[in-house]
């Protein structure tokens, strides 16, 4: 008889974004690490948005939004394969904005950002001293140059485990990860773009991705 281990793995409560697939799923933990330049978290699904929100209240100086989305393949080079072997990104920031306009970018445009498979956004202060930012497959990041200042924020939503293991810890060649483009009410990443763009968001440089 041959049992299915996967079935018995106790289920961690952790769920990818609805842009995003893997079988590691149920392995993965919420919680953060630090990192050389700041931390590293798992966040699940549902807390994305509160964390971004706590980290938005709790600053004291004006924010920037920026937004990372694979470039149009209209504007990539392809080889004589057809095929782009340097992939892009277009970059989109939107400066000395407020906690109420950061809030309600969330508000509005949170659904297609946060659940975005391909998309990466977040926000910063003036100074550059911090940034806290989505990637992909739930991973979370925040560059801070005073980390003693940004871990109690992550200490209130999550538990700190060392040597954290993200979905990229478990991705090989038989279990790859899965990106989506998320698409609700008709729109994507690329309309919430669009309309922000016309708030304030400006584009701000084409470069490949990291």
């Amino acid at each position: 008889m041959i049992f299915n281990f996967d079935k018995l793995r106790k289920d961690t409560g952790f769920r990818f974004v609805k842009g995003c697939w893997a079988s590691c799923e149920k392995k993965i933990r919420e919680g953060f690490d630090t990192t050389d330049t700041g931390f590293i978290a798992n966040v699940s699904a549902e807390h994305i948005a509160p964390l971004f929100r706590d980290y938005i209240d709790a600053q004291s100086e004006e924010l920037f939004l920026f937004i990372e989305t694979p470039c149009n393949l209209a504007d990539e080079e392809p080889n004589v394969d057809g095929i782009v072997d340097n992939p892009h990104v277009n970059v989109y920031y939107w400066d000395s904005i407020t906690k109420e306009e950061a809030n309600a970018v969330l508000d509005h445009y949170g659904d297609w950002l946060i659940n975005d498979g391909f998309a990466r956004f977040g926000f910063g202060i003036s100074s550059f001293a911090s940034e806290i930012m989505k990637d992909s497959y739930n991973v979370m990041t925040v560059y801070s140059r005073n980390p003693s200042a940004d871990k109690p924020l992550l200490e209130r939503h999550m538990l700190a485990i060392p040597a954290l293991r993200t979905a990229w810890t478990y991705f090989d060649r038989q279990h790859p990860g899965e990106c989506f483009r998320y698409e609700q009410n008709g729109k994507t990443v690329y309309d919430a773009v669009n309309e922000l763009m016309k708030l304030g968001l400006y584009f701000a440089e084409r470069r490949p991705i990291q």
